[in-house]
Formats: structure tokens, C-alpha cells, sequence
């Protein structure tokens, strides 16, 4: 998987206005069971540059739908 050849992270998390990072706790089913808040600036620095370095590798969309991907 592209990702972790990138070296991503496996969570699911949200930036917000590059300030807060919540990461998200889900159980097996991936039902959301709840987010935590952070605002460590080192922390949200490394998923900032995570962000960054997936939408550099990112497919277009409408190449992603026409792939049947």
C-alpha cells in the first residue's frame, strides 16, 4: 500500500485550521468511539507534514474514479 511505503500513519485524524489535531478512537468495526483534542505544536506539526506529504502523492479524483480503483 502506497501509504505505508510512505511511511503515513494508520489512524484517522482530522487538522483543524493547522492548529488542532484530533485523533480519532474507533473499535474494530470503525464505529467512532470518541476524539482527542491536541494542540502540542510538535505533534501537529508531524500531521501537518503527513498531510502534506499524501497530498503530494495523491491521485486527482476524476483519475481515481475513471480507474475503477
Amino acid at each position: 500500500m502506497e501509504a505505508e511505503r510512505l511511511g503515513l500513519p494508520r489512524s484517522d485524524w482530522w487538522l483543524f485550521d493547522d492548529e488542532r489535531l484530533a485523533l480519532l478512537h474507533l473499535d474494530v468495526d470503525d464505529v467512532l468511539l470518541g476524539a482527542e483534542i491536541i494542540t502540542d505544536q510538535a505533534t501537529v506539526e508531524q500531521h501537518r507534514k503527513w498531510r502534506d506529504l499524501a497530498w503530494e502523492h495523491a491521485i486527482p479524483l476524476e483519475e481515481f474514479v475513471t480507474s475503477g480503483a
